[in-house]
């Protein structure tokens, strides 16, 4: 089935730019807790390199984990894709959106899976 509508990354912007730092990261995080990870890292960094004498322009966050990762990296960038998490509630990623929030907003974004 070819699709129907596009979602506009300018409006999903536009919606979570309001949204606190730590609810978007929250999101990264529940996504590993919906795999077999046992590890799960978040590392957030000013982009000024600890210079206090300059601006912070930006924030570099990092979360790393030991679970598979994407069964497809596709999905890292699709939204309400088929997946295997909707046959249990108990998982958070049913709906393939908490790491597209936060991509949404950043000025880059990289993806290791």
């Amino acid at each position: 089935m070819e699709n129907r509508f596009e979602v506009s990354t300018v409006g999903m912007r536009e919606l979570h730019a309001g949204r606190p730092l730590w609810s978007l990261v929250k999101e990264l995080v529940a996504n590993v807790w919906d795999e077999d990870a046992t590890i799960c890292k978040v590392s957030v960094r000013a982009s000024n390199n600890g210079n206090i004498t300059k601006p912070i322009e930006c924030i570099d966050i990092v979360v790393e984990d030991d679970a598979a990762g994407f069964k497809d990296i596709d999905d890292a960038f699709t939204l309400m894709a088929p997946t295997a998490k909707r046959q249990d509630a108990a998982v958070r990623g049913r709906f393939n959106i908490g790491e597209k929030e936060i991509i949404s907003i950043a000025l880059r974004a990289e993806v290791k899976t």
